[in-house]
């Protein structure tokens, strides 16, 4: 399944497994292969998954090097020579990518050797205001995600016909996906006038995981049990992503479900899948995915113990937009400890960032924010930064830099996303504003929450 190993000509026969009729083939392909490759590694020794690292970096410079624009040209500035790759310590030869110079090359870093319909355009969330887009190779990438997450999920006896609740920032109240056994629940509706129906919900599709954002499934388990209402469920694990838990409210979660919680760390750039284990709070860093570089600020790598420094990392699932050694703007302390469950994966300590916040509403309850940001990545076309102001329980205001291609349509277009995910809630106010200001560490902030925030 990997693209980059042998290069095609761009005949109408390439396009075909990217058509809506024939994606599913492809979906499904790349899932099975990309299990058996991740379960190849999972009982493999350190040496092994260094020599395993080195051959697909060196791959996937090599494919770089061919058919992707950008990296031929930083390549031959720099007297850069793939072939000059032999170890892993090696890839400090190639300049780092940061988003900046994604956004000025996005179409140069775009792969030759693929059809124009296998590019799927993509956005990160927009944490820091400003989303960055790029591209994925279409259901290629959702095969990878599908594979990585029911390994990861395995750990705690999953199985692919097991029921499963997620909670995330769908559009819809609530959805059920027959096909993977899974009710969605929507996270902006984690308030008072839903949960007892999601509670209800729960209980009758009797779900043996739950996945969700920390926050939303906090806010749930603390209303049930404020209530006096059970979950009468018999969980065996809880998989949590998209912001960071501590360890208090993971064991809080543990405490009332009788079940493991894991969490996992990962980007929709496809660069980075790390997840905990049951046996330690630890990040195992899976070295199939990608490569990751924990590096100081004067670009140094970091190797004590506790030190924390940047995510660096260079993906191995994304050939048709290569991400290399890219900043992740995300910080790890590292770890040299070996993990109690054996595994001769990578460790990352501590991830700091992604952080749970939420907006207010009039009853001062709370709604996470993570599944929002995505709202102005879609209008990241149209709108130069955007930032969220909360003062008072039940309002919002959102402040917003237009830029050239800023019309009316495009704010009503916004304003009505915005309407859709947090409904009759909150009262939003749109304000046009010349510029955002950083805080004093030059630093984006997304959401000003000028409310006090307490546990309940």
């Amino acid at each position: 399944m990997n693209s980059y190993s042998s290069p095609h000509q761009l005949s109408f026969f390439s396009k075909l497994k990217y058509l809506p009729l024939l994606s599913t083939g492809t979906f499904l392909r790349t899932y099975y292969h990309t299990c058996k490759i991740i379960r190849q590694l999972q009982s493999s020794s350190s040496d092994k998954i260094k020599q395993y690292q080195v051959k697909r970096l060196q791959e996937i410079l090599h494919h770089a090097n061919q058919h992707v624009p950008y990296y031929q040209k930083i390549f031959s500035e720099k007297n850069i020579k793939p072939s000059s790759i032999q170890k892993i310590s090696d890839i400090t030869k190639i300049p780092l990518l940061t988003k900046q110079l994604i956004r000025k090359n996005l179409s140069t870093l775009k792969a030759t050797n693929f059809p124009s319909n296998a590019f799927q355009l993509r956005s990160t969330g927009g944490t820091t205001g400003n989303p960055l887009h790029f591209y994925l190779e279409k259901a290629h990438w959702l095969g990878i995600h599908y594979a990585y997450n029911s390994i990861y999920m395995q750990q705690a006896g999953y199985h692919w016909n097991d029921k499963v609740v997620s909670i995330t920032g769908i559009n819809s109240i609530k959805m059920y996906h027959p096909f993977f056994r899974t009710l969605e629940l929507s996270s902006f509706h984690t308030t008072s006038k839903y949960l007892n129906q999601y509670i209800s919900d729960i209980n009758r599709f009797k779900p043996k995981f739950i996945t969700s954002f920390p926050s939303a499934l906090l806010l749930l388990t603390k209303y049930q049990l404020n209530q006096g209402r059970d979950l009468q469920i018999n969980l065996q694990g809880i998989f949590c992503h998209g912001e960071l838990i501590d360890s208090v409210q993971k064991k809080f979660l543990e405490d009332t479900y009788h079940c493991p919680v894991f969490d996992q760390y990962g980007h929709r750039e496809q660069c980075v899948f790390a997840t905990t284990c049951k046996d330690s709070s630890y990040y195992h860093v899976y070295p199939s995915y990608g490569l990751v570089e924990i590096l100081d600020k004067d670009h140094q790598p970091v190797l004590k113990q506790n030190r924390k420094g940047e995510i660096i990392a260079t993906s191995f699932t994304n050939s048709i937009f290569p991400f290399i050694r890219y900043k992740t703007e995300d910080l790890a302390e590292i770890s040299n400890e070996a993990c109690y469950c054996g595994s001769s994966y990578p460790l990352m300590k501590k991830i700091i960032g992604r952080t749970q916040e939420f907006i207010i509403t009039a009853n001062n309850e709370k709604i996470p924010l993570t599944g929002l940001y995505h709202i102005i990545a879609e209008q990241a076309d149209i709108i130069k930064e955007c930032q969220l102001f909360q003062d008072t329980p039940g309002k919002l205001i959102v402040n917003f830099v237009k830029d050239e291609n800023t019309s009316e349509k495009s704010i009503i277009k916004m304003k009505q996303s915005f309407n859709k995910k947090l409904g009759s809630t909150i009262h939003i106010n749109f304000r046009a504003v010349k510029e955002i200001q950083r805080t004093k560490y030059g630093k984006f902030q997304y959401l000003i929450q000028k409310i006090p925030m307490n546990d309940n």
